[in-house]
């Protein structure tokens, strides 16, 4: 039975200070390097959570993950954006390898799970996981956070309390990646056989406290994300979309698998085929022995590991690469370490304090001899040395695990992890293709000069979009185009991109004339040239493109240009028209001749729609009319009409309100109910409110309703707002506009 002393103040120090070992020299290990998707998007939720969930890219399985957007929403709340990108990816870092040593100083003992933690700080996997923005590193250290909770839980189990914190980290390793959801079984089994191991105490009484306790946690952390959630976007079940998106890649063969095999095995299974092979070997020798103390640690570390590698093996046989992208493959790694943690150092215990000193310098210094060869001029990167480098590790390794009982075999251990850590330093997929590549950065801090460089370029865009939606246009053919996709993820890329051939592709995309438009290019007449395609775009919809700020970014390859381009609406292309109604309740929509602004439309001509169950609401109120939709998804609200066209031509409706929770749609139907002529869904901001608007083309004559109906894409919920005014305008006719184009 391991004692429950705290952790000696030495080893904690010096814990702490170990990832100082990898940035000694270099920090691109802190940084999302440009051109990567998913982890600009991440970074994007952290700097704009409220207005991404709630107006912008509302249910995207991104924002649903909140046990990993939140923490980096309030730290990059809290500081400026260099020092937020440290301060979250090292203590992330510091709670996954703490974690890891808090687990195996009770398992294996405080030295050797000060080896395992050098060893782990060190790898190069772990490194990136946690030194990016995508989710990956946030999973492992809440996994390792959860094992800690969990081993000290079962060392001292009286203090149940333990079980609830163990049951919330549980919980946020789930939400920040479904795919937790097959593994997290695993961990409450690791305590039902380290508690029944160590105590004795009957299995029934074991899971009891497991169902109260652990499960509390984790419907406690449910519910405070799930509050979280509802003040954000009006939404209670905050992982709707994940669990919609895990729906959808199952029913479809996965368009990102890559094979293992790449120049051999790919070398960020390396460390996971030895620790799995190491994991065979303890669970073969352990199982003579009884189910106590360590040993049962080592067959619980040894068959998680296995259990993890069959599974991951058998989902990537079946087309989905768990295993084939590193990031996936990261997942590995808490399992994958401790292993390595029962089963190299069991003689570091025996050995002198003033040796183990030594080990543990030596240690440092190896590793940190890797990291500061930072061009790989002394030891090699993967692929160019991988027979000799990598056997001469795999063979090192074989012989610490036979010796494993002797210094020879730590040393031995060291200088195979060193050996494997030199081959994969910089691995990675590179950017737009399938490509494996193994290559240093250009300089040691490349990839923060990138990073401070992108976030400027986006402070300068949040000043002018306030709030507003926001296109990118650019060419991807360019030097700089790893920048431009980037900035252009940091708004969920594929959502917020115009056109990747500039200057081509203005009108190909459909657009919000009320937003922003962000032109890269390394043409200095970008500016005007957008301007006036942009023009040409916007023109019928009375909207004029205005540029609104021009950068020069200084990049190292070649400066580019930044120029955002603002639409403004164009008064003497819109004409108000206000509604006549007659005793039927049809209205016909005429021109006001005396004025260029929108006349309000009288609220009082809405009207409820018939629902069986669960009626909409509307009630006067101060400044507008309060409504609430129907819960069930999709369902119709409130009419307005029907309303006549007065001539041919293309009309706007807007609606202001102002939110309250849910979302809602806005649009126009026929007045046969066979379906809409056009909807808004997302809006934009509008003075201190917001506002849902369409354009749609009528003829003259032609009748349609107004209609408003709960847009609750996630599951049932009502939605409830206050409306403040609705307003219509018809365009006159620019040249070349005056056909009708439903």
């Amino acid at each position: 039975m391991p004692d429950s002393k705290r952790i000696p103040t030495l080893y904690l120090i010096a814990v702490l200070l170990l990832p100082l070992v990898v940035l000694w020299r270099q920090d691109n290990t802190l940084f999302t390097p440009p051109g990567q998707i998913d982890p600009w998007v991440y970074l994007g939720f952290f700097r704009n959570l409220v207005t991404f969930k709630r107006d912008l890219f509302p249910g995207t399985y991104y924002g649903s993950r909140l046990s990993w957007i939140l923490p980096g929403y309030i730290v990059h709340s809290l500081f400026f954006p260099l020092v937020a990108d440290y301060v979250l990816h090292l203590g992330v870092q510091l709670v996954a390898v703490l974690s890891l040593f808090s687990t195996l100083r009770f398992t294996v003992g405080v030295r050797g799970a000060f080896l395992t933690a050098i060893v782990f700080c060190a790898n190069p996997q772990l490194c990136y996981a946690t030194g990016w923005d995508y989710a990956d590193g946030a999973g492992i250290a809440y996994c390792l956070l959860a094992m800690a909770l969990l081993t000290l839980a079962a060392v001292e189990p009286s203090r149940k309390w333990i079980l609830l914190l163990a049951g919330m980290a549980l919980a946020a390793l789930v939400y920040s990646n479904l795919f937790w959801l097959a593994l997290a079984p695993l961990l409450p089994l690791y305590y039902l056989g380290l508690a029944w191991a160590w105590h004795r105490t009957p299995v029934i009484h074991l899971c009891l406290s497991l169902c109260l306790w652990l499960g509390a946690g984790c419907v406690l952390l449910s519910i405070m994300l799930g509050g979280i959630n509802y003040r954000l976007d009006g939404n209670v079940w905050f992982y709707g979309p994940s669990v919609a998106a895990a729906r959808g890649l199952l029913a479809h063969s996965n368009p990102w698998f890559r094979s293992i095999w790449t120049h051999g095995l790919a070398p960020w299974l390396w460390f996971a085929a030895t620790a799995g092979a190491a994991a065979v070997i303890l669970l073969w020798s352990q199982l003579r022995g009884a189910a106590t103390g360590r040993n049962a640690a080592g067959l619980l570390y040894s068959g998680q590991l296995l259990a993890v590698l069959a599974f991951m093996g058998y989902e990537q046989n079946r087309g989905v690469p768990v295993l084939g992208l590193y990031y996936y493959s990261s997942l590995l790694l808490p399992f994958v370490f401790l292993v390595i943690g029962v089963s190299f150092w069991p003689a570091a215990e025996k050995i002198s304090r003033t040796g183990y000193v030594m080990i543990c310098g030596v240690a440092v210094v190896v590793f940190g001899g890797v990291w500061g060869d930072y061009a790989g001029h002394i030891l090699p990167i993967w692929p160019a040395a991988i027979r000799p480098t990598a056997l001469a590790g795999g063979a090192a390794l074989a012989m610490a695990l036979v010796l494993r009982r002797r210094t020879a075999g730590i040393l031995l251990a060291i200088a195979g992890f060193t050996l494997l850590t030199s081959e994969v330093r910089f691995t990675s997929i590179a950017p737009f293709t399938s490509e494996i590549r193994n290559q240093a950065p250009a300089t040691a801090h490349a990839y923060r000069q990138d990073y401070e460089r992108i976030m400027h370029a986006r402070e300068r865009v949040e000043s002018i979009r306030n709030g507003r939606a926001i296109r990118f246009w650019y060419n991807s053919h360019e030097p700089a185009v790893l920048d431009y996709f980037a900035l252009n993820s940091t708004y969920l890329y594929q959502y917020s991109l115009l056109s990747a051939n500039f200057p081509r592709g203005a009108c190909s995309t459909e657009i919000d004339p009320a937003g922003v438009v962000v032109v890269l290019s390394s043409d200095e007449r970008a500016p005007e040239i957008a301007r006036g395609a942009l023009g040409d775009c916007w023109r019928g919809f009375g909207v004029k493109p205005v540029v609104a700020e021009v950068d020069v970014q200084k990049w190292a390859g070649a400066p580019y240009i930044m120029a955002v381009l603002s639409a403004e609406p164009d008064s003497s292309m819109r004409r108000p028209l206000r509604a006549i109604f007659n005793s039927s309740g049809q209205a016909d929509l005429q021109p006001v001749e005396t004025s260029t602004e929108p006349v309000p439309l009288p609220l009082d001509r809405w009207t409820l729609c018939n629902q069986k169950s669960d009626m909409p609401t509307m009630k006067a109120a101060s400044g507008g009319v309060a409504v609430r939709t129907p819960r069930r998804q999709y369902a119709f609200a409130l009419t307005y009409g029907p309303l006549v066209a007065p001539e041919d031509g293309r009309y706007r409706f807007a609606l202001k309100y102002r939110p309250r929770s849910g979302r809602f749609c806005f649009g126009a139907r026929f007045t046969d109910e066979s379906g809409w002529l056009a909807t808004d869904i997302t809006g934009h901001p509008a003075g201190s409110g917001r506002e849902l608007a369409f354009w749609v083309d009528l003829t003259r004559g032609e009748t349609f309703l107004l209609r408003i109906a709960n847009n609750n894409d996630t599951g049932d919920g009502a939605a409830s707002f206050l409306m403040e005014e609705v307003t219509a305008i018809k365009l006159l006719n620019p040249a070349g506009t005056s056909e009708k184009t439903r």
